[in-house]
C-alpha cells in the first residue's frame, strides 16, 4: 500500500545546492522491482567543505556519514545541478553537475564519489546522461543541430573506462532555420529522446532507429514526464511469480503524458 515515509532530518543541510534520488536497495541484478519495498536515497550537495555525499537505508532508518571530495564553491551559484535525473548503472549513480561541467559517479556499496570528465568538447549547452541497452552509461551531446551519441567503455589498449563515440543523428530537418535546441529529455525505458527548440517545436528522437518525428500539441519537454506502464489481464488460472513477470514484460508500454495529452510509443516512428 502506498504510504508516506518522513526521513530523518540532516540538521546541517542550510545550502540549496542539493540534488537526491530514490532507488531499490537491492543490488543490481537481484531484484526484479515487482515487489520491493525496502530503499536507499542517495543526496549530493556543495558545501564550503566540498561536493559531499550521504545515503539512506530503509531498514535502518539513518543516514550514513558523508563522503566527501574537493570543490570549488560559488556562494552566488544556486542552480548547481544541470540534470535533475539520475542514471544508475549496476551500483554506480551517476549525477551530471555544472561548474565547472562533470559527472559526478557514486558507488552505493563502498559511498566512494568520483569526478568523471564528460566527452569532449566540453562546451556545449545541452548535454545528457543516458543508460544504454546493454546497460552501460551512455550521454549525449548537441552541436549544430546533430545527436553525438557517447558510451562508456573500456579501452583495448589501457584498460581504463573512457568515452567511445558510438554515432551521429542528425536532426537539422526538425529545426526551423534561425532557432536552437533548448531543452533535452530522454526516456531509458524505450531509447527515446525528447527535443524542444526556443520556437516551441517539440520533437521525438529515436535513438536506436535513428529516426524523428515531430509532436504536435506538447508545449514543451519541461512538462512531458515519461513513464512505464504494465498491464496484466485477469487470468483464470493461479500464476507463478515467474508467469506473472512475463506478462507484464509482454505488456510494456512507455507513454508519454503532457497536460492531458497521451502519446503511445509502442509503435514505430
Amino acid at each position: 500500500m502506498d504510504h508516506l515515509r518522513e526521513l530523518p532530518l540532516l540538521q546541517r543541510l542550510t545550502w540549496p545546492r542539493l540534488n537526491a534520488t530514490v532507488v531499490c536497495s537491492a543490488n543490481a541484478g537481484d531484484c526484479d522491482h515487482l515487489d520491493c519495498t525496502s530503499f536507499i536515497v542517495a543526496l549530493l550537495g556543495l558545501d564550503r567543505k566540498g561536493m559531499f555525499a550521504y545515503l539512506y537505508s530503509s531498514i535502518a532508518d539513518a543516514w550514513s556519514e558523508p563522503t566527501y571530495i574537493p570543490w570549488q564553491w560559488h556562494w552566488h551559484d544556486s542552480h548547481h545541478w544541470r540534470q535533475r535525473r539520475v542514471q544508475r548503472v549496476g551500483n554506480d549513480l551517476y549525477f551530471m553537475v555544472m561548474d565547472p561541467l562533470t559527472i559526478l559517479k557514486y558507488n552505493l556499496v563502498t559511498r566512494e564519489l568520483t569526478a568523471i570528465n564528460p566527452p569532449p568538447p566540453r562546451e556545449h549547452s545541452l548535454i545528457l546522461l543516458t543508460t544504454l541497452e546493454c546497460g552501460g552509461l551512455g550521454c549525449i551531446m548537441v552541436k549544430r543541430f546533430r545527436l553525438h551519441l557517447w558510451s562508456r567503455e573500456v579501452g583495448p589498449d589501457d584498460g581504463e573506462m573512457g568515452w567511445v563515440q558510438t554515432r551521429v543523428i542528425d536532426i537539422r530537418t526538425l529545426v526551423p532555420i534561425g532557432h536552437s535546441l533548448t531543452s533535452l529529455r530522454v526516456s531509458n525505458d524505450r531509447g527515446a529522446i525528447y527535443i524542444e527548440t526556443d520556437c516551441g517545436v517539440f520533437a521525438m528522437v529515436h535513438i536506436e532507429l535513428g529516426k524523428a518525428k515531430l509532436v504536435q500539441g506538447v508545449p514543451g519537454a519541461d512538462t512531458v514526464v515519461p513513464y512505464k506502464g504494465f498491464y496484466t489481464p485477469v487470468l483464470e488460472v493461479a500464476s507463478t511469480r515467474v508467469d506473472q513477470r512475463e506478462l507484464a514484460q509482454a505488456h510494456e508500454t512507455t507513454q508519454v503524458a503532457s497536460k492531458g495529452l497521451l502519446i503511445d510509443q509502442g509503435g514505430s516512428i
